[in-house]
């Protein structure tokens, strides 16, 4: 295990390696290309970390593509060189901007000189790569740049050009990125580190045996068998949910024993459904009305029953299936699933007390028989994972016994609050009325925000 600043790294022993064998040889003059790929949360930012502690004699430059900045031309390559010339005396930036290096002023100059959004696109390219050469003639030089998926395209322009011509040159490229992120520049980022001078290494989830020990570490405790399989089911090994998770319960004093392994399943930490939203932000409005039915209908729903919850067509609904899953909120396959229940939580967490129990009413409407029985129900409105015995009596709606056994598990509680009211099904009149209320309220709601 290696520990990056306070954080123990688990299970990157391999990728590690291959970290080092990419520094190896740049140190020897040959040039090397890393790409850590993975989806969010796996950890690519601590991989880069600790790529940077193995870089001993070498000189660093870091970036990191933000979403908010890819109208900000060469703002990767700035965040990488501008530092660099601001630090240096009128000596050593002469030095460096020496040659064909100085058409990189176009780009890192003074604001009064510089041109690189209109000027010549390959002069800039050009003197940007004889920048970085000329970087790497006093030791090695290691260019860091995190999620790059949202690079500007100009930088990643100049991060392809560059990764064509590193052979014989001391410099390593290190590029975190996330394959399939939505409206990201994702294409253009592995055209950047393609080559054969790449070592690509793709993060897996820990295992239930680095799960136990993350336990232990946070909570100060030997954690029992069932509650690290509950962490582990919750999470899906994912080291940002894990870490999230584990730091609620350290926060709520929960000890890692069976018995707690039902509190796990409640909790939802706040920085979890954020995440949850923000990705949802970025797709269409379709999207957000498949995720809000499958968080309601529960993991294992066929795709024509959420579907017909969300009024969505067949095909609409398989595409945007599919562009959650490329977003890393559903698994990849059928019956629909989310990829973490942590997930799963956080969305249903963005709902109203209200809201969600009408939700919960229209998956009932929609799946109950025609002549429903009058005795014999249960509660379906407290299944979910914020659910409590206070919930409001006309929030609550109870599904007959019959059609109960064929739901999904997640409609079947053990027990029920116990104050419910026995409301009946209304007439499909109202199901068809609160679609379509639905589908307004969504876009309003889960549209993206603007940024003017």
């Amino acid at each position: 295990m290696r520990v990056v600043g306070e954080t123990p790294l688990l299970e990157r022993e391999a990728e590690l390696a291959v970290a080092e064998r990419a520094l190896d040889a740049a140190r020897s003059g040959e040039g090397s290309i890393l790409l850590v790929e993975g989806p969010p949360g796996v950890g690519k930012t601590s991989v880069l970390a600790a790529v940077r502690e193995l870089a001993g004699g070498f000189r660093v430059l870091r970036a990191r593509g933000s979403e908010l900045e890819r109208e900000f031309l060469f703002g990767v390559v700035r965040q990488l060189f501008e530092p660099v010339l601001a630090g240096s005396s009128d000596a050593e930036r002469d030095q460096l901007l020496v040659g064909a290096a100085a058409l990189a002023e176009s780009v890192l100059g003074s604001p009064g000189t510089r041109n690189g959004a209109g000027g010549d696109m390959f002069a800039a390219l050009h003197g940007l790569y004889w920048f970085a050469v000329n970087l790497s003639e006093a030791r090695p030089l290691l260019l860091l740049v995190d999620d790059a998926h949202w690079a500007d395209p100009p930088s990643l322009r100049w991060l392809a050009y560059l990764g064509q011509r590193l052979e014989g040159l001391p410099v390593a490229l290190a590029v975190a990125a996330r394959p399939g992120e939505p409206g990201a520049e994702q294409a253009s980022a592995l055209e950047a580190v393609s080559g054969p001078l790449v070592e690509a290494v793709r993060l897996a989830p820990l295992t239930p045996e680095a799960t136990a020990h993350l336990v232990e570490q946070t909570l100060e405790e030997v954690p029992e068998e069932p509650f690290v399989a509950a962490c582990q089911r919750v999470s899906g090994g994912n080291p940002f949910l894990l870490g999230e998770l584990l730091d609620e319960l350290s926060r709520e004093g929960v000890a890692p024993s069976a018995a707690s392994g039902e509190i796990i399943e409640r909790l939802t930490p706040a920085r979890v459904s954020r995440v949850a939203v923000q990705r949802l932000r970025r797709l269409p409005p379709r999207c957000t009305a498949l995720a809000r039915a499958v968080a309601i209908l529960g993991d294992g729903v066929e795709l024509r029953t959420a579907a017909e919850l969300t009024g969505l067509g067949g095909e609409d609904a398989a595409a945007a299936a599919d562009e959650l899953a490329a977003a890393s909120l559903f698994e990849g396959s059928r019956p629909l699933r989310y990829l973490h229940p942590l997930l799963r939580a956080g969305v249903l967490d963005e709902l109203a007390a209200g809201e969600r129990a009408a939700l919960h009413a229209c998956a009932a409407q929609c799946s109950a028989p025609r002549a429903p029985h009058r005795s014999g129900s249960r509660c379906i409105c407290c299944t979910s994972s914020r659910a409590t015995s206070r919930t409001p009596r006309e929030h609550c709606v109870r599904l007959p016994a019959p059609r109960l056994r064929a739901a999904p598990p997640s409609w079947r509680p053990p027990t029920c609050a116990g104050h419910c009211a026995r409301a009946r099904l209304r007439s499909s009149r109202r199901r068809c009325a609160w679609n379509s209320a639905w589908r307004s309220s969504t876009a309003a709601r889960w549209s993206p925000r603007s940024t003017s």
